[in-house]
């Protein structure tokens, strides 16, 4: 698509956005799929995303697309943090680099490396992960760690390898002569998992998840499968649909690539059930504090309202993003009673008082 055609199907997408009722719930599924999107670099171009971010904030305001103008914002931070440890490292090694204006990644012990700092605020929330990583990428992540600490001393860093990928070469693969080395694109859990296989030719589902670290069997499972469909670079022993410790995973040395680089597919590229049900758990619980903070600007403002009034005056500031139910307005008004922000009037129960 070119520019004109982009900027066209953005705006026929925002005029079937303004027919939503429930904008909220939209959000919470744009904000993990332009996750995926940055993190993945699957995106169109970084202008494409903001254009659709400020199209959706002159519809429902700024509050509506913070998050996503800071993961926005995030992706430019992080490549000059990237350019930092660049020059951190090279002031500290005598180990040469390319001098390519364009290039940020840094050359740790024979690995490329570069690094995303993402702040939690403004990301879904992912679960840190204990991924035991080969000592030739646990010296990457150590050298950034103590780059950043001297930096920001108040802030902590939690790795999240199920989010990382890397490109590694290989030449265990002999089933075509014309490729004797070629380039895998694979996720740091594949990565690891390969990487097992210098020092085996096979092994357990038992051993491969023992030395992955990992508490999980699902992340460790989508990835050891991952491995064995489309390029089968490994062999599983058994058949049966559910895997167990005891099957074994051979390397596949007689896989016969058909081109240099080979991306492996991406085990967690789609949402799972378990992400839309979080995400519909934090609709709710996000509906719950907008409901709350629209009634305490009603009656900072109007100072005493009657049931029905603030029911309707609610109702009209949150309508843009989503419908409340007037039950859903009335459990938050007693808890905000519970909570000594307002108050009922002892003489007509239906009237309400704002508590300064």
């Amino acid at each position: 698509l070119n520019e004109e055609e982009l900027e066209d199907h953005l705006e026929k997408f925002c005029n079937l956005f303004n027919y939503l009722s429930e904008k909220d719930v939209f959000q919470g599924f744009a904000l993990k799929q332009l996750a995926k999107r940055l993190l993945l670099e699957k995106s169109h171009s970084e202008d494409a995303e903001s254009s659709l971010i400020t199209k959706l904030k002159d519809r429902c305001g700024a509050h509506y697309t913070s998050k996503l103008s800071g993961m926005i914002t995030d992706m430019k931070l992080t490549k000059d943090i990237q350019s930092r440890f660049r020059a951190h490292v090279l002031d500290k090694s005598d180990e040469r680099m390319s001098d390519d204006a364009g290039t940020t990644s840094v050359s740790i012990g024979g690995v490329d490396c570069s690094v995303r700092v993402l702040t939690t605020g403004h990301w879904p929330t992912y679960q840190e992960d204990k991924l035991q990583l080969p000592i030739e990428l646990e010296r990457c992540v150590t050298t950034f760690k103590e780059f950043y600490d001297v930096r920001t001393s108040q802030r902590i860093l939690k790795w999240v390898h199920s989010l990382g990928k890397g490109t590694m070469e290989t030449t265990a693969f002999t089933g075509n002569r014309k490729l004797p080395k070629i380039e895998l694109q694979a996720t740091t859990y594949q990565m690891c998992i390969l990487m097992l296989y210098n020092d085996a030719d096979e092994l357990t589902f038992r051993q491969i998840r023992e030395s992955l670290g990992v508490e999980s069997d699902d992340g460790s499972k989508q990835s050891v499968m991952s491995l064995c469909k489309k390029h089968p670079l490994l062999v599983r022993s058994a058949k049966s649909k559910e895997i167990t410790d005891d099957d074994v995973f051979k390397l596949n040395v007689g896989f016969a690539p058909n081109r240099w680089r080979i991306s492996i597919p991406v085990p967690v590229a789609k949402i799972s059930e378990a992400e839309k049900e979080a995400t519909h758990s934090s609709v709710v619980e996000d509906r719950k504090h907008a409901i709350e903070a629209a009634i305490v600007r009603v009656m900072k403002s109007k100072k005493e309202l009657e049931h029905q009034q603030l029911i309707a005056e609610v109702s009209a500031q949150l309508t843009t993003i989503f419908q409340p139910e007037p039950r859903q307005i009335k459990n938050r008004v007693e808890d905000l009673i519970t909570r000594e922000y307002l108050e009922r009037d002892p003489d007509k129960p239906s009237m309400y008082r704002y508590l300064a």
